[in-house]
């Protein structure tokens, strides 16, 4: 028993010498992590001169030609002079308004669309736009290489961009009345030969809407320019129900002395339709063609079968079957 009371003395002694240990060390930690948060502050207070990239807006390119944002920096190299706290601001990102700087005495660099602007002339308005905390001590680049291209012009249709709501119980029900129908854009030669068409801004639809219009925004794409800004966009939407007709198969391509048999010779066919359009819909409006030339395009001795006509107030178009039996015999 006496044995057992000094051991269960000496653990009590060992837990509270490690509990002490484990004071001191806060309490240094702390203390060493305030003594640098002091000298971090002196320090920060102090002036310094750094180099960093301070935002620039190019502009005043010459008639006819426009600058191109991916070949042009965002940034032009300075060396400024400012208390540590201050640069240290401007190093994690500090944003700041742009230093406008004018294009006009740019220089071309041989033959391409890059050019230089000499940075000498522009250091007094450097100077005055740069933020006031800052003194500027220099810069850090004699020019800055930036790209420009020719502006050319072009036709393109405006394309609707139509949102139907009603939990798809909505369906346009005919053409879309949009005055003005296209646009004259402008800008860069590469980027205009990527783009066929200005969308505008969505136009949302909850209810049946016959014939009521709506003024729609253009959305010129990055770096473009439109002859106009709005358009005004006439459709009619409606609710939809499905309806399901027969169709003759009409055979193209046969010739004359020739007589394609089709096995079978009509298909079923489902499609959405508009409730306006219901009782005026037919199996007339529709057409189903197999073509005799792409016989041998399907394994298995089948012929396709494609839809070729459809009226505008449909939606959704399936028929069934796609693929049928056919042999050949002389008239």
């Amino acid at each position: 028993m006496a044995q057992q009371s000094i051991i269960e003395q000496l653990n009590g002694l060992i837990a509270r010498e490690k509990m002490r240990l484990k004071t001191r060390l806060l309490g240094f930690s702390v203390f060493l992590l305030i003594s640098a948060m002091l000298w971090l502050l002196m320090k920060l207070g102090h002036e310094y001169t750094a180099h960093i990239g301070y935002p620039i807006e190019l502009t005043n390119p010459p008639e006819g030609f426009i600058l191109v944002a991916s070949g042009s920096p965002q940034r032009v190299p300075v060396r400024v002079k400012a208390p540590g706290h201050t640069l240290l601001r401007y190093k994690l990102g500090r944003t700041s308004t742009p230093i406008r700087l004018s294009v006009e005495e740019h220089h071309p660099m041989g033959t391409g669309s890059y050019f230089y602007l000499p940075l000498r002339g522009y250091l007094p308005a450097i100077r005055e736009q740069i933020d006031a905390e800052l003194e500027l001590v220099g810069l850090g680049a004699d020019s800055l290489r930036f790209q420009m291209a020719k502006v050319v012009a072009k036709r393109v249709p405006i394309r609707l961009n139509l949102q139907l709501g009603m939990a798809g119980q909505l369906m346009q029900s005919g053409p879309a009345t949009i005055v003005p129908d296209s646009v004259v854009i402008t800008g860069p030669t590469a980027l205009l030969d990527t783009i066929t068409h200005v969308p505008t801004a969505p136009l949302v639809v909850n209810s049946v809407e016959p014939h009521r219009t709506h003024t729609l925004r253009l959305l010129p794409p990055p770096q473009t320019a439109l002859t106009e800004r709005t358009t005004t966009v006439s459709v009619p939407v409606d609710r939809f129900t499905e309806t399901t007709l027969t169709l003759a198969i009409a055979p193209i391509n046969v010739p004359d002395s020739l007589n394609l048999v089709l096995l079978p010779e009509t298909v079923q066919l489902t499609c959405n339709v508009a409730m306006g359009h219901y009782f005026s819909t037919s199996a007339a409006q529709f057409r189903i063609e197999c073509d005799y030339n792409e016989r041998n395009s399907v394994v298995g001795g089948k012929i396709r079968l494609r839809l070729a006509q459809q009226p505008r107030f449909v939606s959704n178009v399936s028929f069934s079957p796609q693929f049928i039996d056919y042999f050949v015999k002389l008239r």
